[in-house]
């Protein structure tokens, strides 16, 4: 059986050709291709044909033929590699120089056989689903249509989440819940007595003639007369503060390497490194996060720590 595959390959365009919109000079050296890969395959098996018909794509005479397309994409189907089908396959129906009726049918029915439907349910408004691997379909996905079988990974872009990458097993009709990303944050809330200007009712302004303002804003490190201790707290809210802006700043920088991945898988430049480049993205994405959350929270605690190390007769001022 394995001996009749080349010549059911070299045979296959033979009866439809005469309907095709090409030369016959062209279908002497498409012949003169397919009688190359033939002895390619007898000799080196389906790798060995398939070189033969890629490099034959390469050139100006045979460039994007639907015929050599159509002749990949079984090459690869055979051998498992259904992303790969499924591109030569498609490429084939978009060939107008291949008969009508070979397009609808033939190549139609190779595109079905790697490929799958993917129905998205639960996508939140003006959501969006980009395709990240297979890379040969990277880019903007819309649900109902269809994707290689085999492992698929899709990102969610949500407005006011963060990009989520989810990988989903295609074997067949599937039917996948959009799995969003956590929720933005616009930025921590920190308490006005640390940031802004001092206030008669501030529980913070104390009644020494010396201190102007809020004390956290002008009051040197030392201890106040009254034998409070002021420098724990000092210092947890300048490293409150240092790791909110860290985690801001490389939030901000980290968006913008998510939008040059965005551009690249629209516009269909996206390579096998947008995978690598993404999981680390959404690492630093998440590093951010808890940057400036951990930092707002041990700000916060240099109220705990101004009230701890009052002296007696402070706190019972308070």
């Amino acid at each position: 059986m394995r001996r009749l595959i080349p010549a059911l390959i070299c045979l296959l365009p033979a009866a439809p050709a005469s309907a095709d919109e090409v030369s016959r000079d062209f279908l002497l050296r498409y012949n003169e291709v397919a009688l190359k890969a033939e002895q390619a395959f007898t000799e080196g098996g389906t790798p060995a044909a398939i070189r033969v018909y890629e490099e034959a794509l390469l050139t100006d005479a045979m460039a994007g033929y639907g015929r050599i397309h159509l002749r990949l994409g079984k090459l690869y189907r055979d051998q498992g590699r259904n992303p790969e089908a499924a591109s030569h396959f498609r490429a084939c129906r978009a060939d107008d120089r291949v008969d009508q009726v070979d397009r609808d049918l033939i190549c139609l029915e190779g595109f079905n056989a790697v490929t799958a439907p993917l129905t998205i349910t639960g996508l939140p408004d003006r959501g969006e689903v980009i395709v990240i691997e297979p890379r040969l379909f990277a880019g903007p996905f819309r649900s109902g249509d269809r994707l290689p079988t085999g492992n698929v990974q899709v990102m969610v872009e949500a407005p006011g989440r963060e990009p989520k990458a989810s990988t989903i097993t295609l074997d067949g009709p599937e039917t996948w819940q959009a799995v969003v990303g956590l929720s933005r944050r616009a930025g921590p809330l920190v308490p006005d007595g640390f940031v802004g200007e001092g206030h008669d009712d501030d529980p913070f302004v104390q009644d020494d003639p010396f201190v102007e303002a809020d004390p956290f804003l002008g009051a040197p490190p030392d201890a106040p007369d009254d034998g409070s201790i002021r420098w724990p707290a000092y210092t947890a809210l300048g490293v409150g503060l240092a790791m909110v802006a860290g985690g801001v700043t490389l939030g901000y920088l980290n968006r913008g390497e998510l939008d040059d991945i965005r551009a690249m898988q629209r516009a269909g430049e996206c390579a096998t490194f947008c995978g690598p480049e993404l999981a680390e993205a959404e690492n630093s994405a998440r590093l951010a996060d808890g940057l400036w959350i951990g930092g707002a929270a041990v700000a916060a605690s240099s109220i705990a720590l101004w009230f701890l190390f009052d002296a007696p007769d402070a706190a019972e001022a308070h």
